[in-house]
């Protein structure tokens, strides 16, 4: 019994830890997905700032040669924006993808978890019917036993009856023959 608590704590412990990783996996994954939102949200706000002054300066580049050249690097700082916000998104998923495998090990061990109490649960009904039949037939053996005493009782007093007969009608004749003298 006692193998089976120790197995059965040491399954309660894993499930323990599991259940923790979860949780924690849970609030990575909750915390990747704001980080998302807010990013897009940026990308969002970068794009719209970049129409913006895309507009601007092309009223403004028939006037001016300078405006141009400031255009030019601001375009390219919003690209450089763009492409680290590409990057984070990029990275972001590769997150989640990791988060969601580790999600899917979780289920799987929880799973196993789940299916070794079950096969606990039924070595222990199992056990309870062997325990219960064990019994059954001890009460049953002890019935035989005194049985089978009882029996060998009346066949030792039978014998004891044949005996006692045997020799008295075995010295029948002689006390006939003694009386009849």
């Amino acid at each position: 019994m006692e193998p089976e608590a120790a197995v059965l704590a040491q399954l309660q412990l894993q499930l323990l830890v599991l259940v923790s990783e979860f949780r924690h996996l849970r609030e990575r994954e909750r915390g990747a997905r704001e980080e998302l939102r807010d990013a897009g949200q940026r990308w969002e706000a970068a794009a719209a700032e970049q129409r913006r002054e895309a507009r601007e300066l092309r009223a403004e580049v028939a006037s001016r040669d300078d405006s141009l050249r400031r255009l030019e690097a601001r375009i390219k700082c919003l690209e450089n924006e763009n492409e680290q916000l590409e990057k984070n998104e990029n990275n972001l998923k590769e997150s989640m993808d990791v988060l969601l495998q580790s999600r899917e090990a979780f289920i799987k061990h929880y799973e196993a978890v789940a299916d070794l109490k079950d096969k606990v649960q039924r070595i222990s009904v199992l056990e309870k019917d062997f325990v219960e039949n064990l019994n059954f037939l001890e009460s049953k053996i002890s019935a035989y036993q005194l049985e089978l005493r009882s029996r060998a009782r009346i066949i030792y007093e039978l014998k004891n009856r044949l005996q006692d007969e045997k020799l008295n009608s075995s010295f029948q004749p002689h006390l006939e023959e003694i009386s009849i003298n």
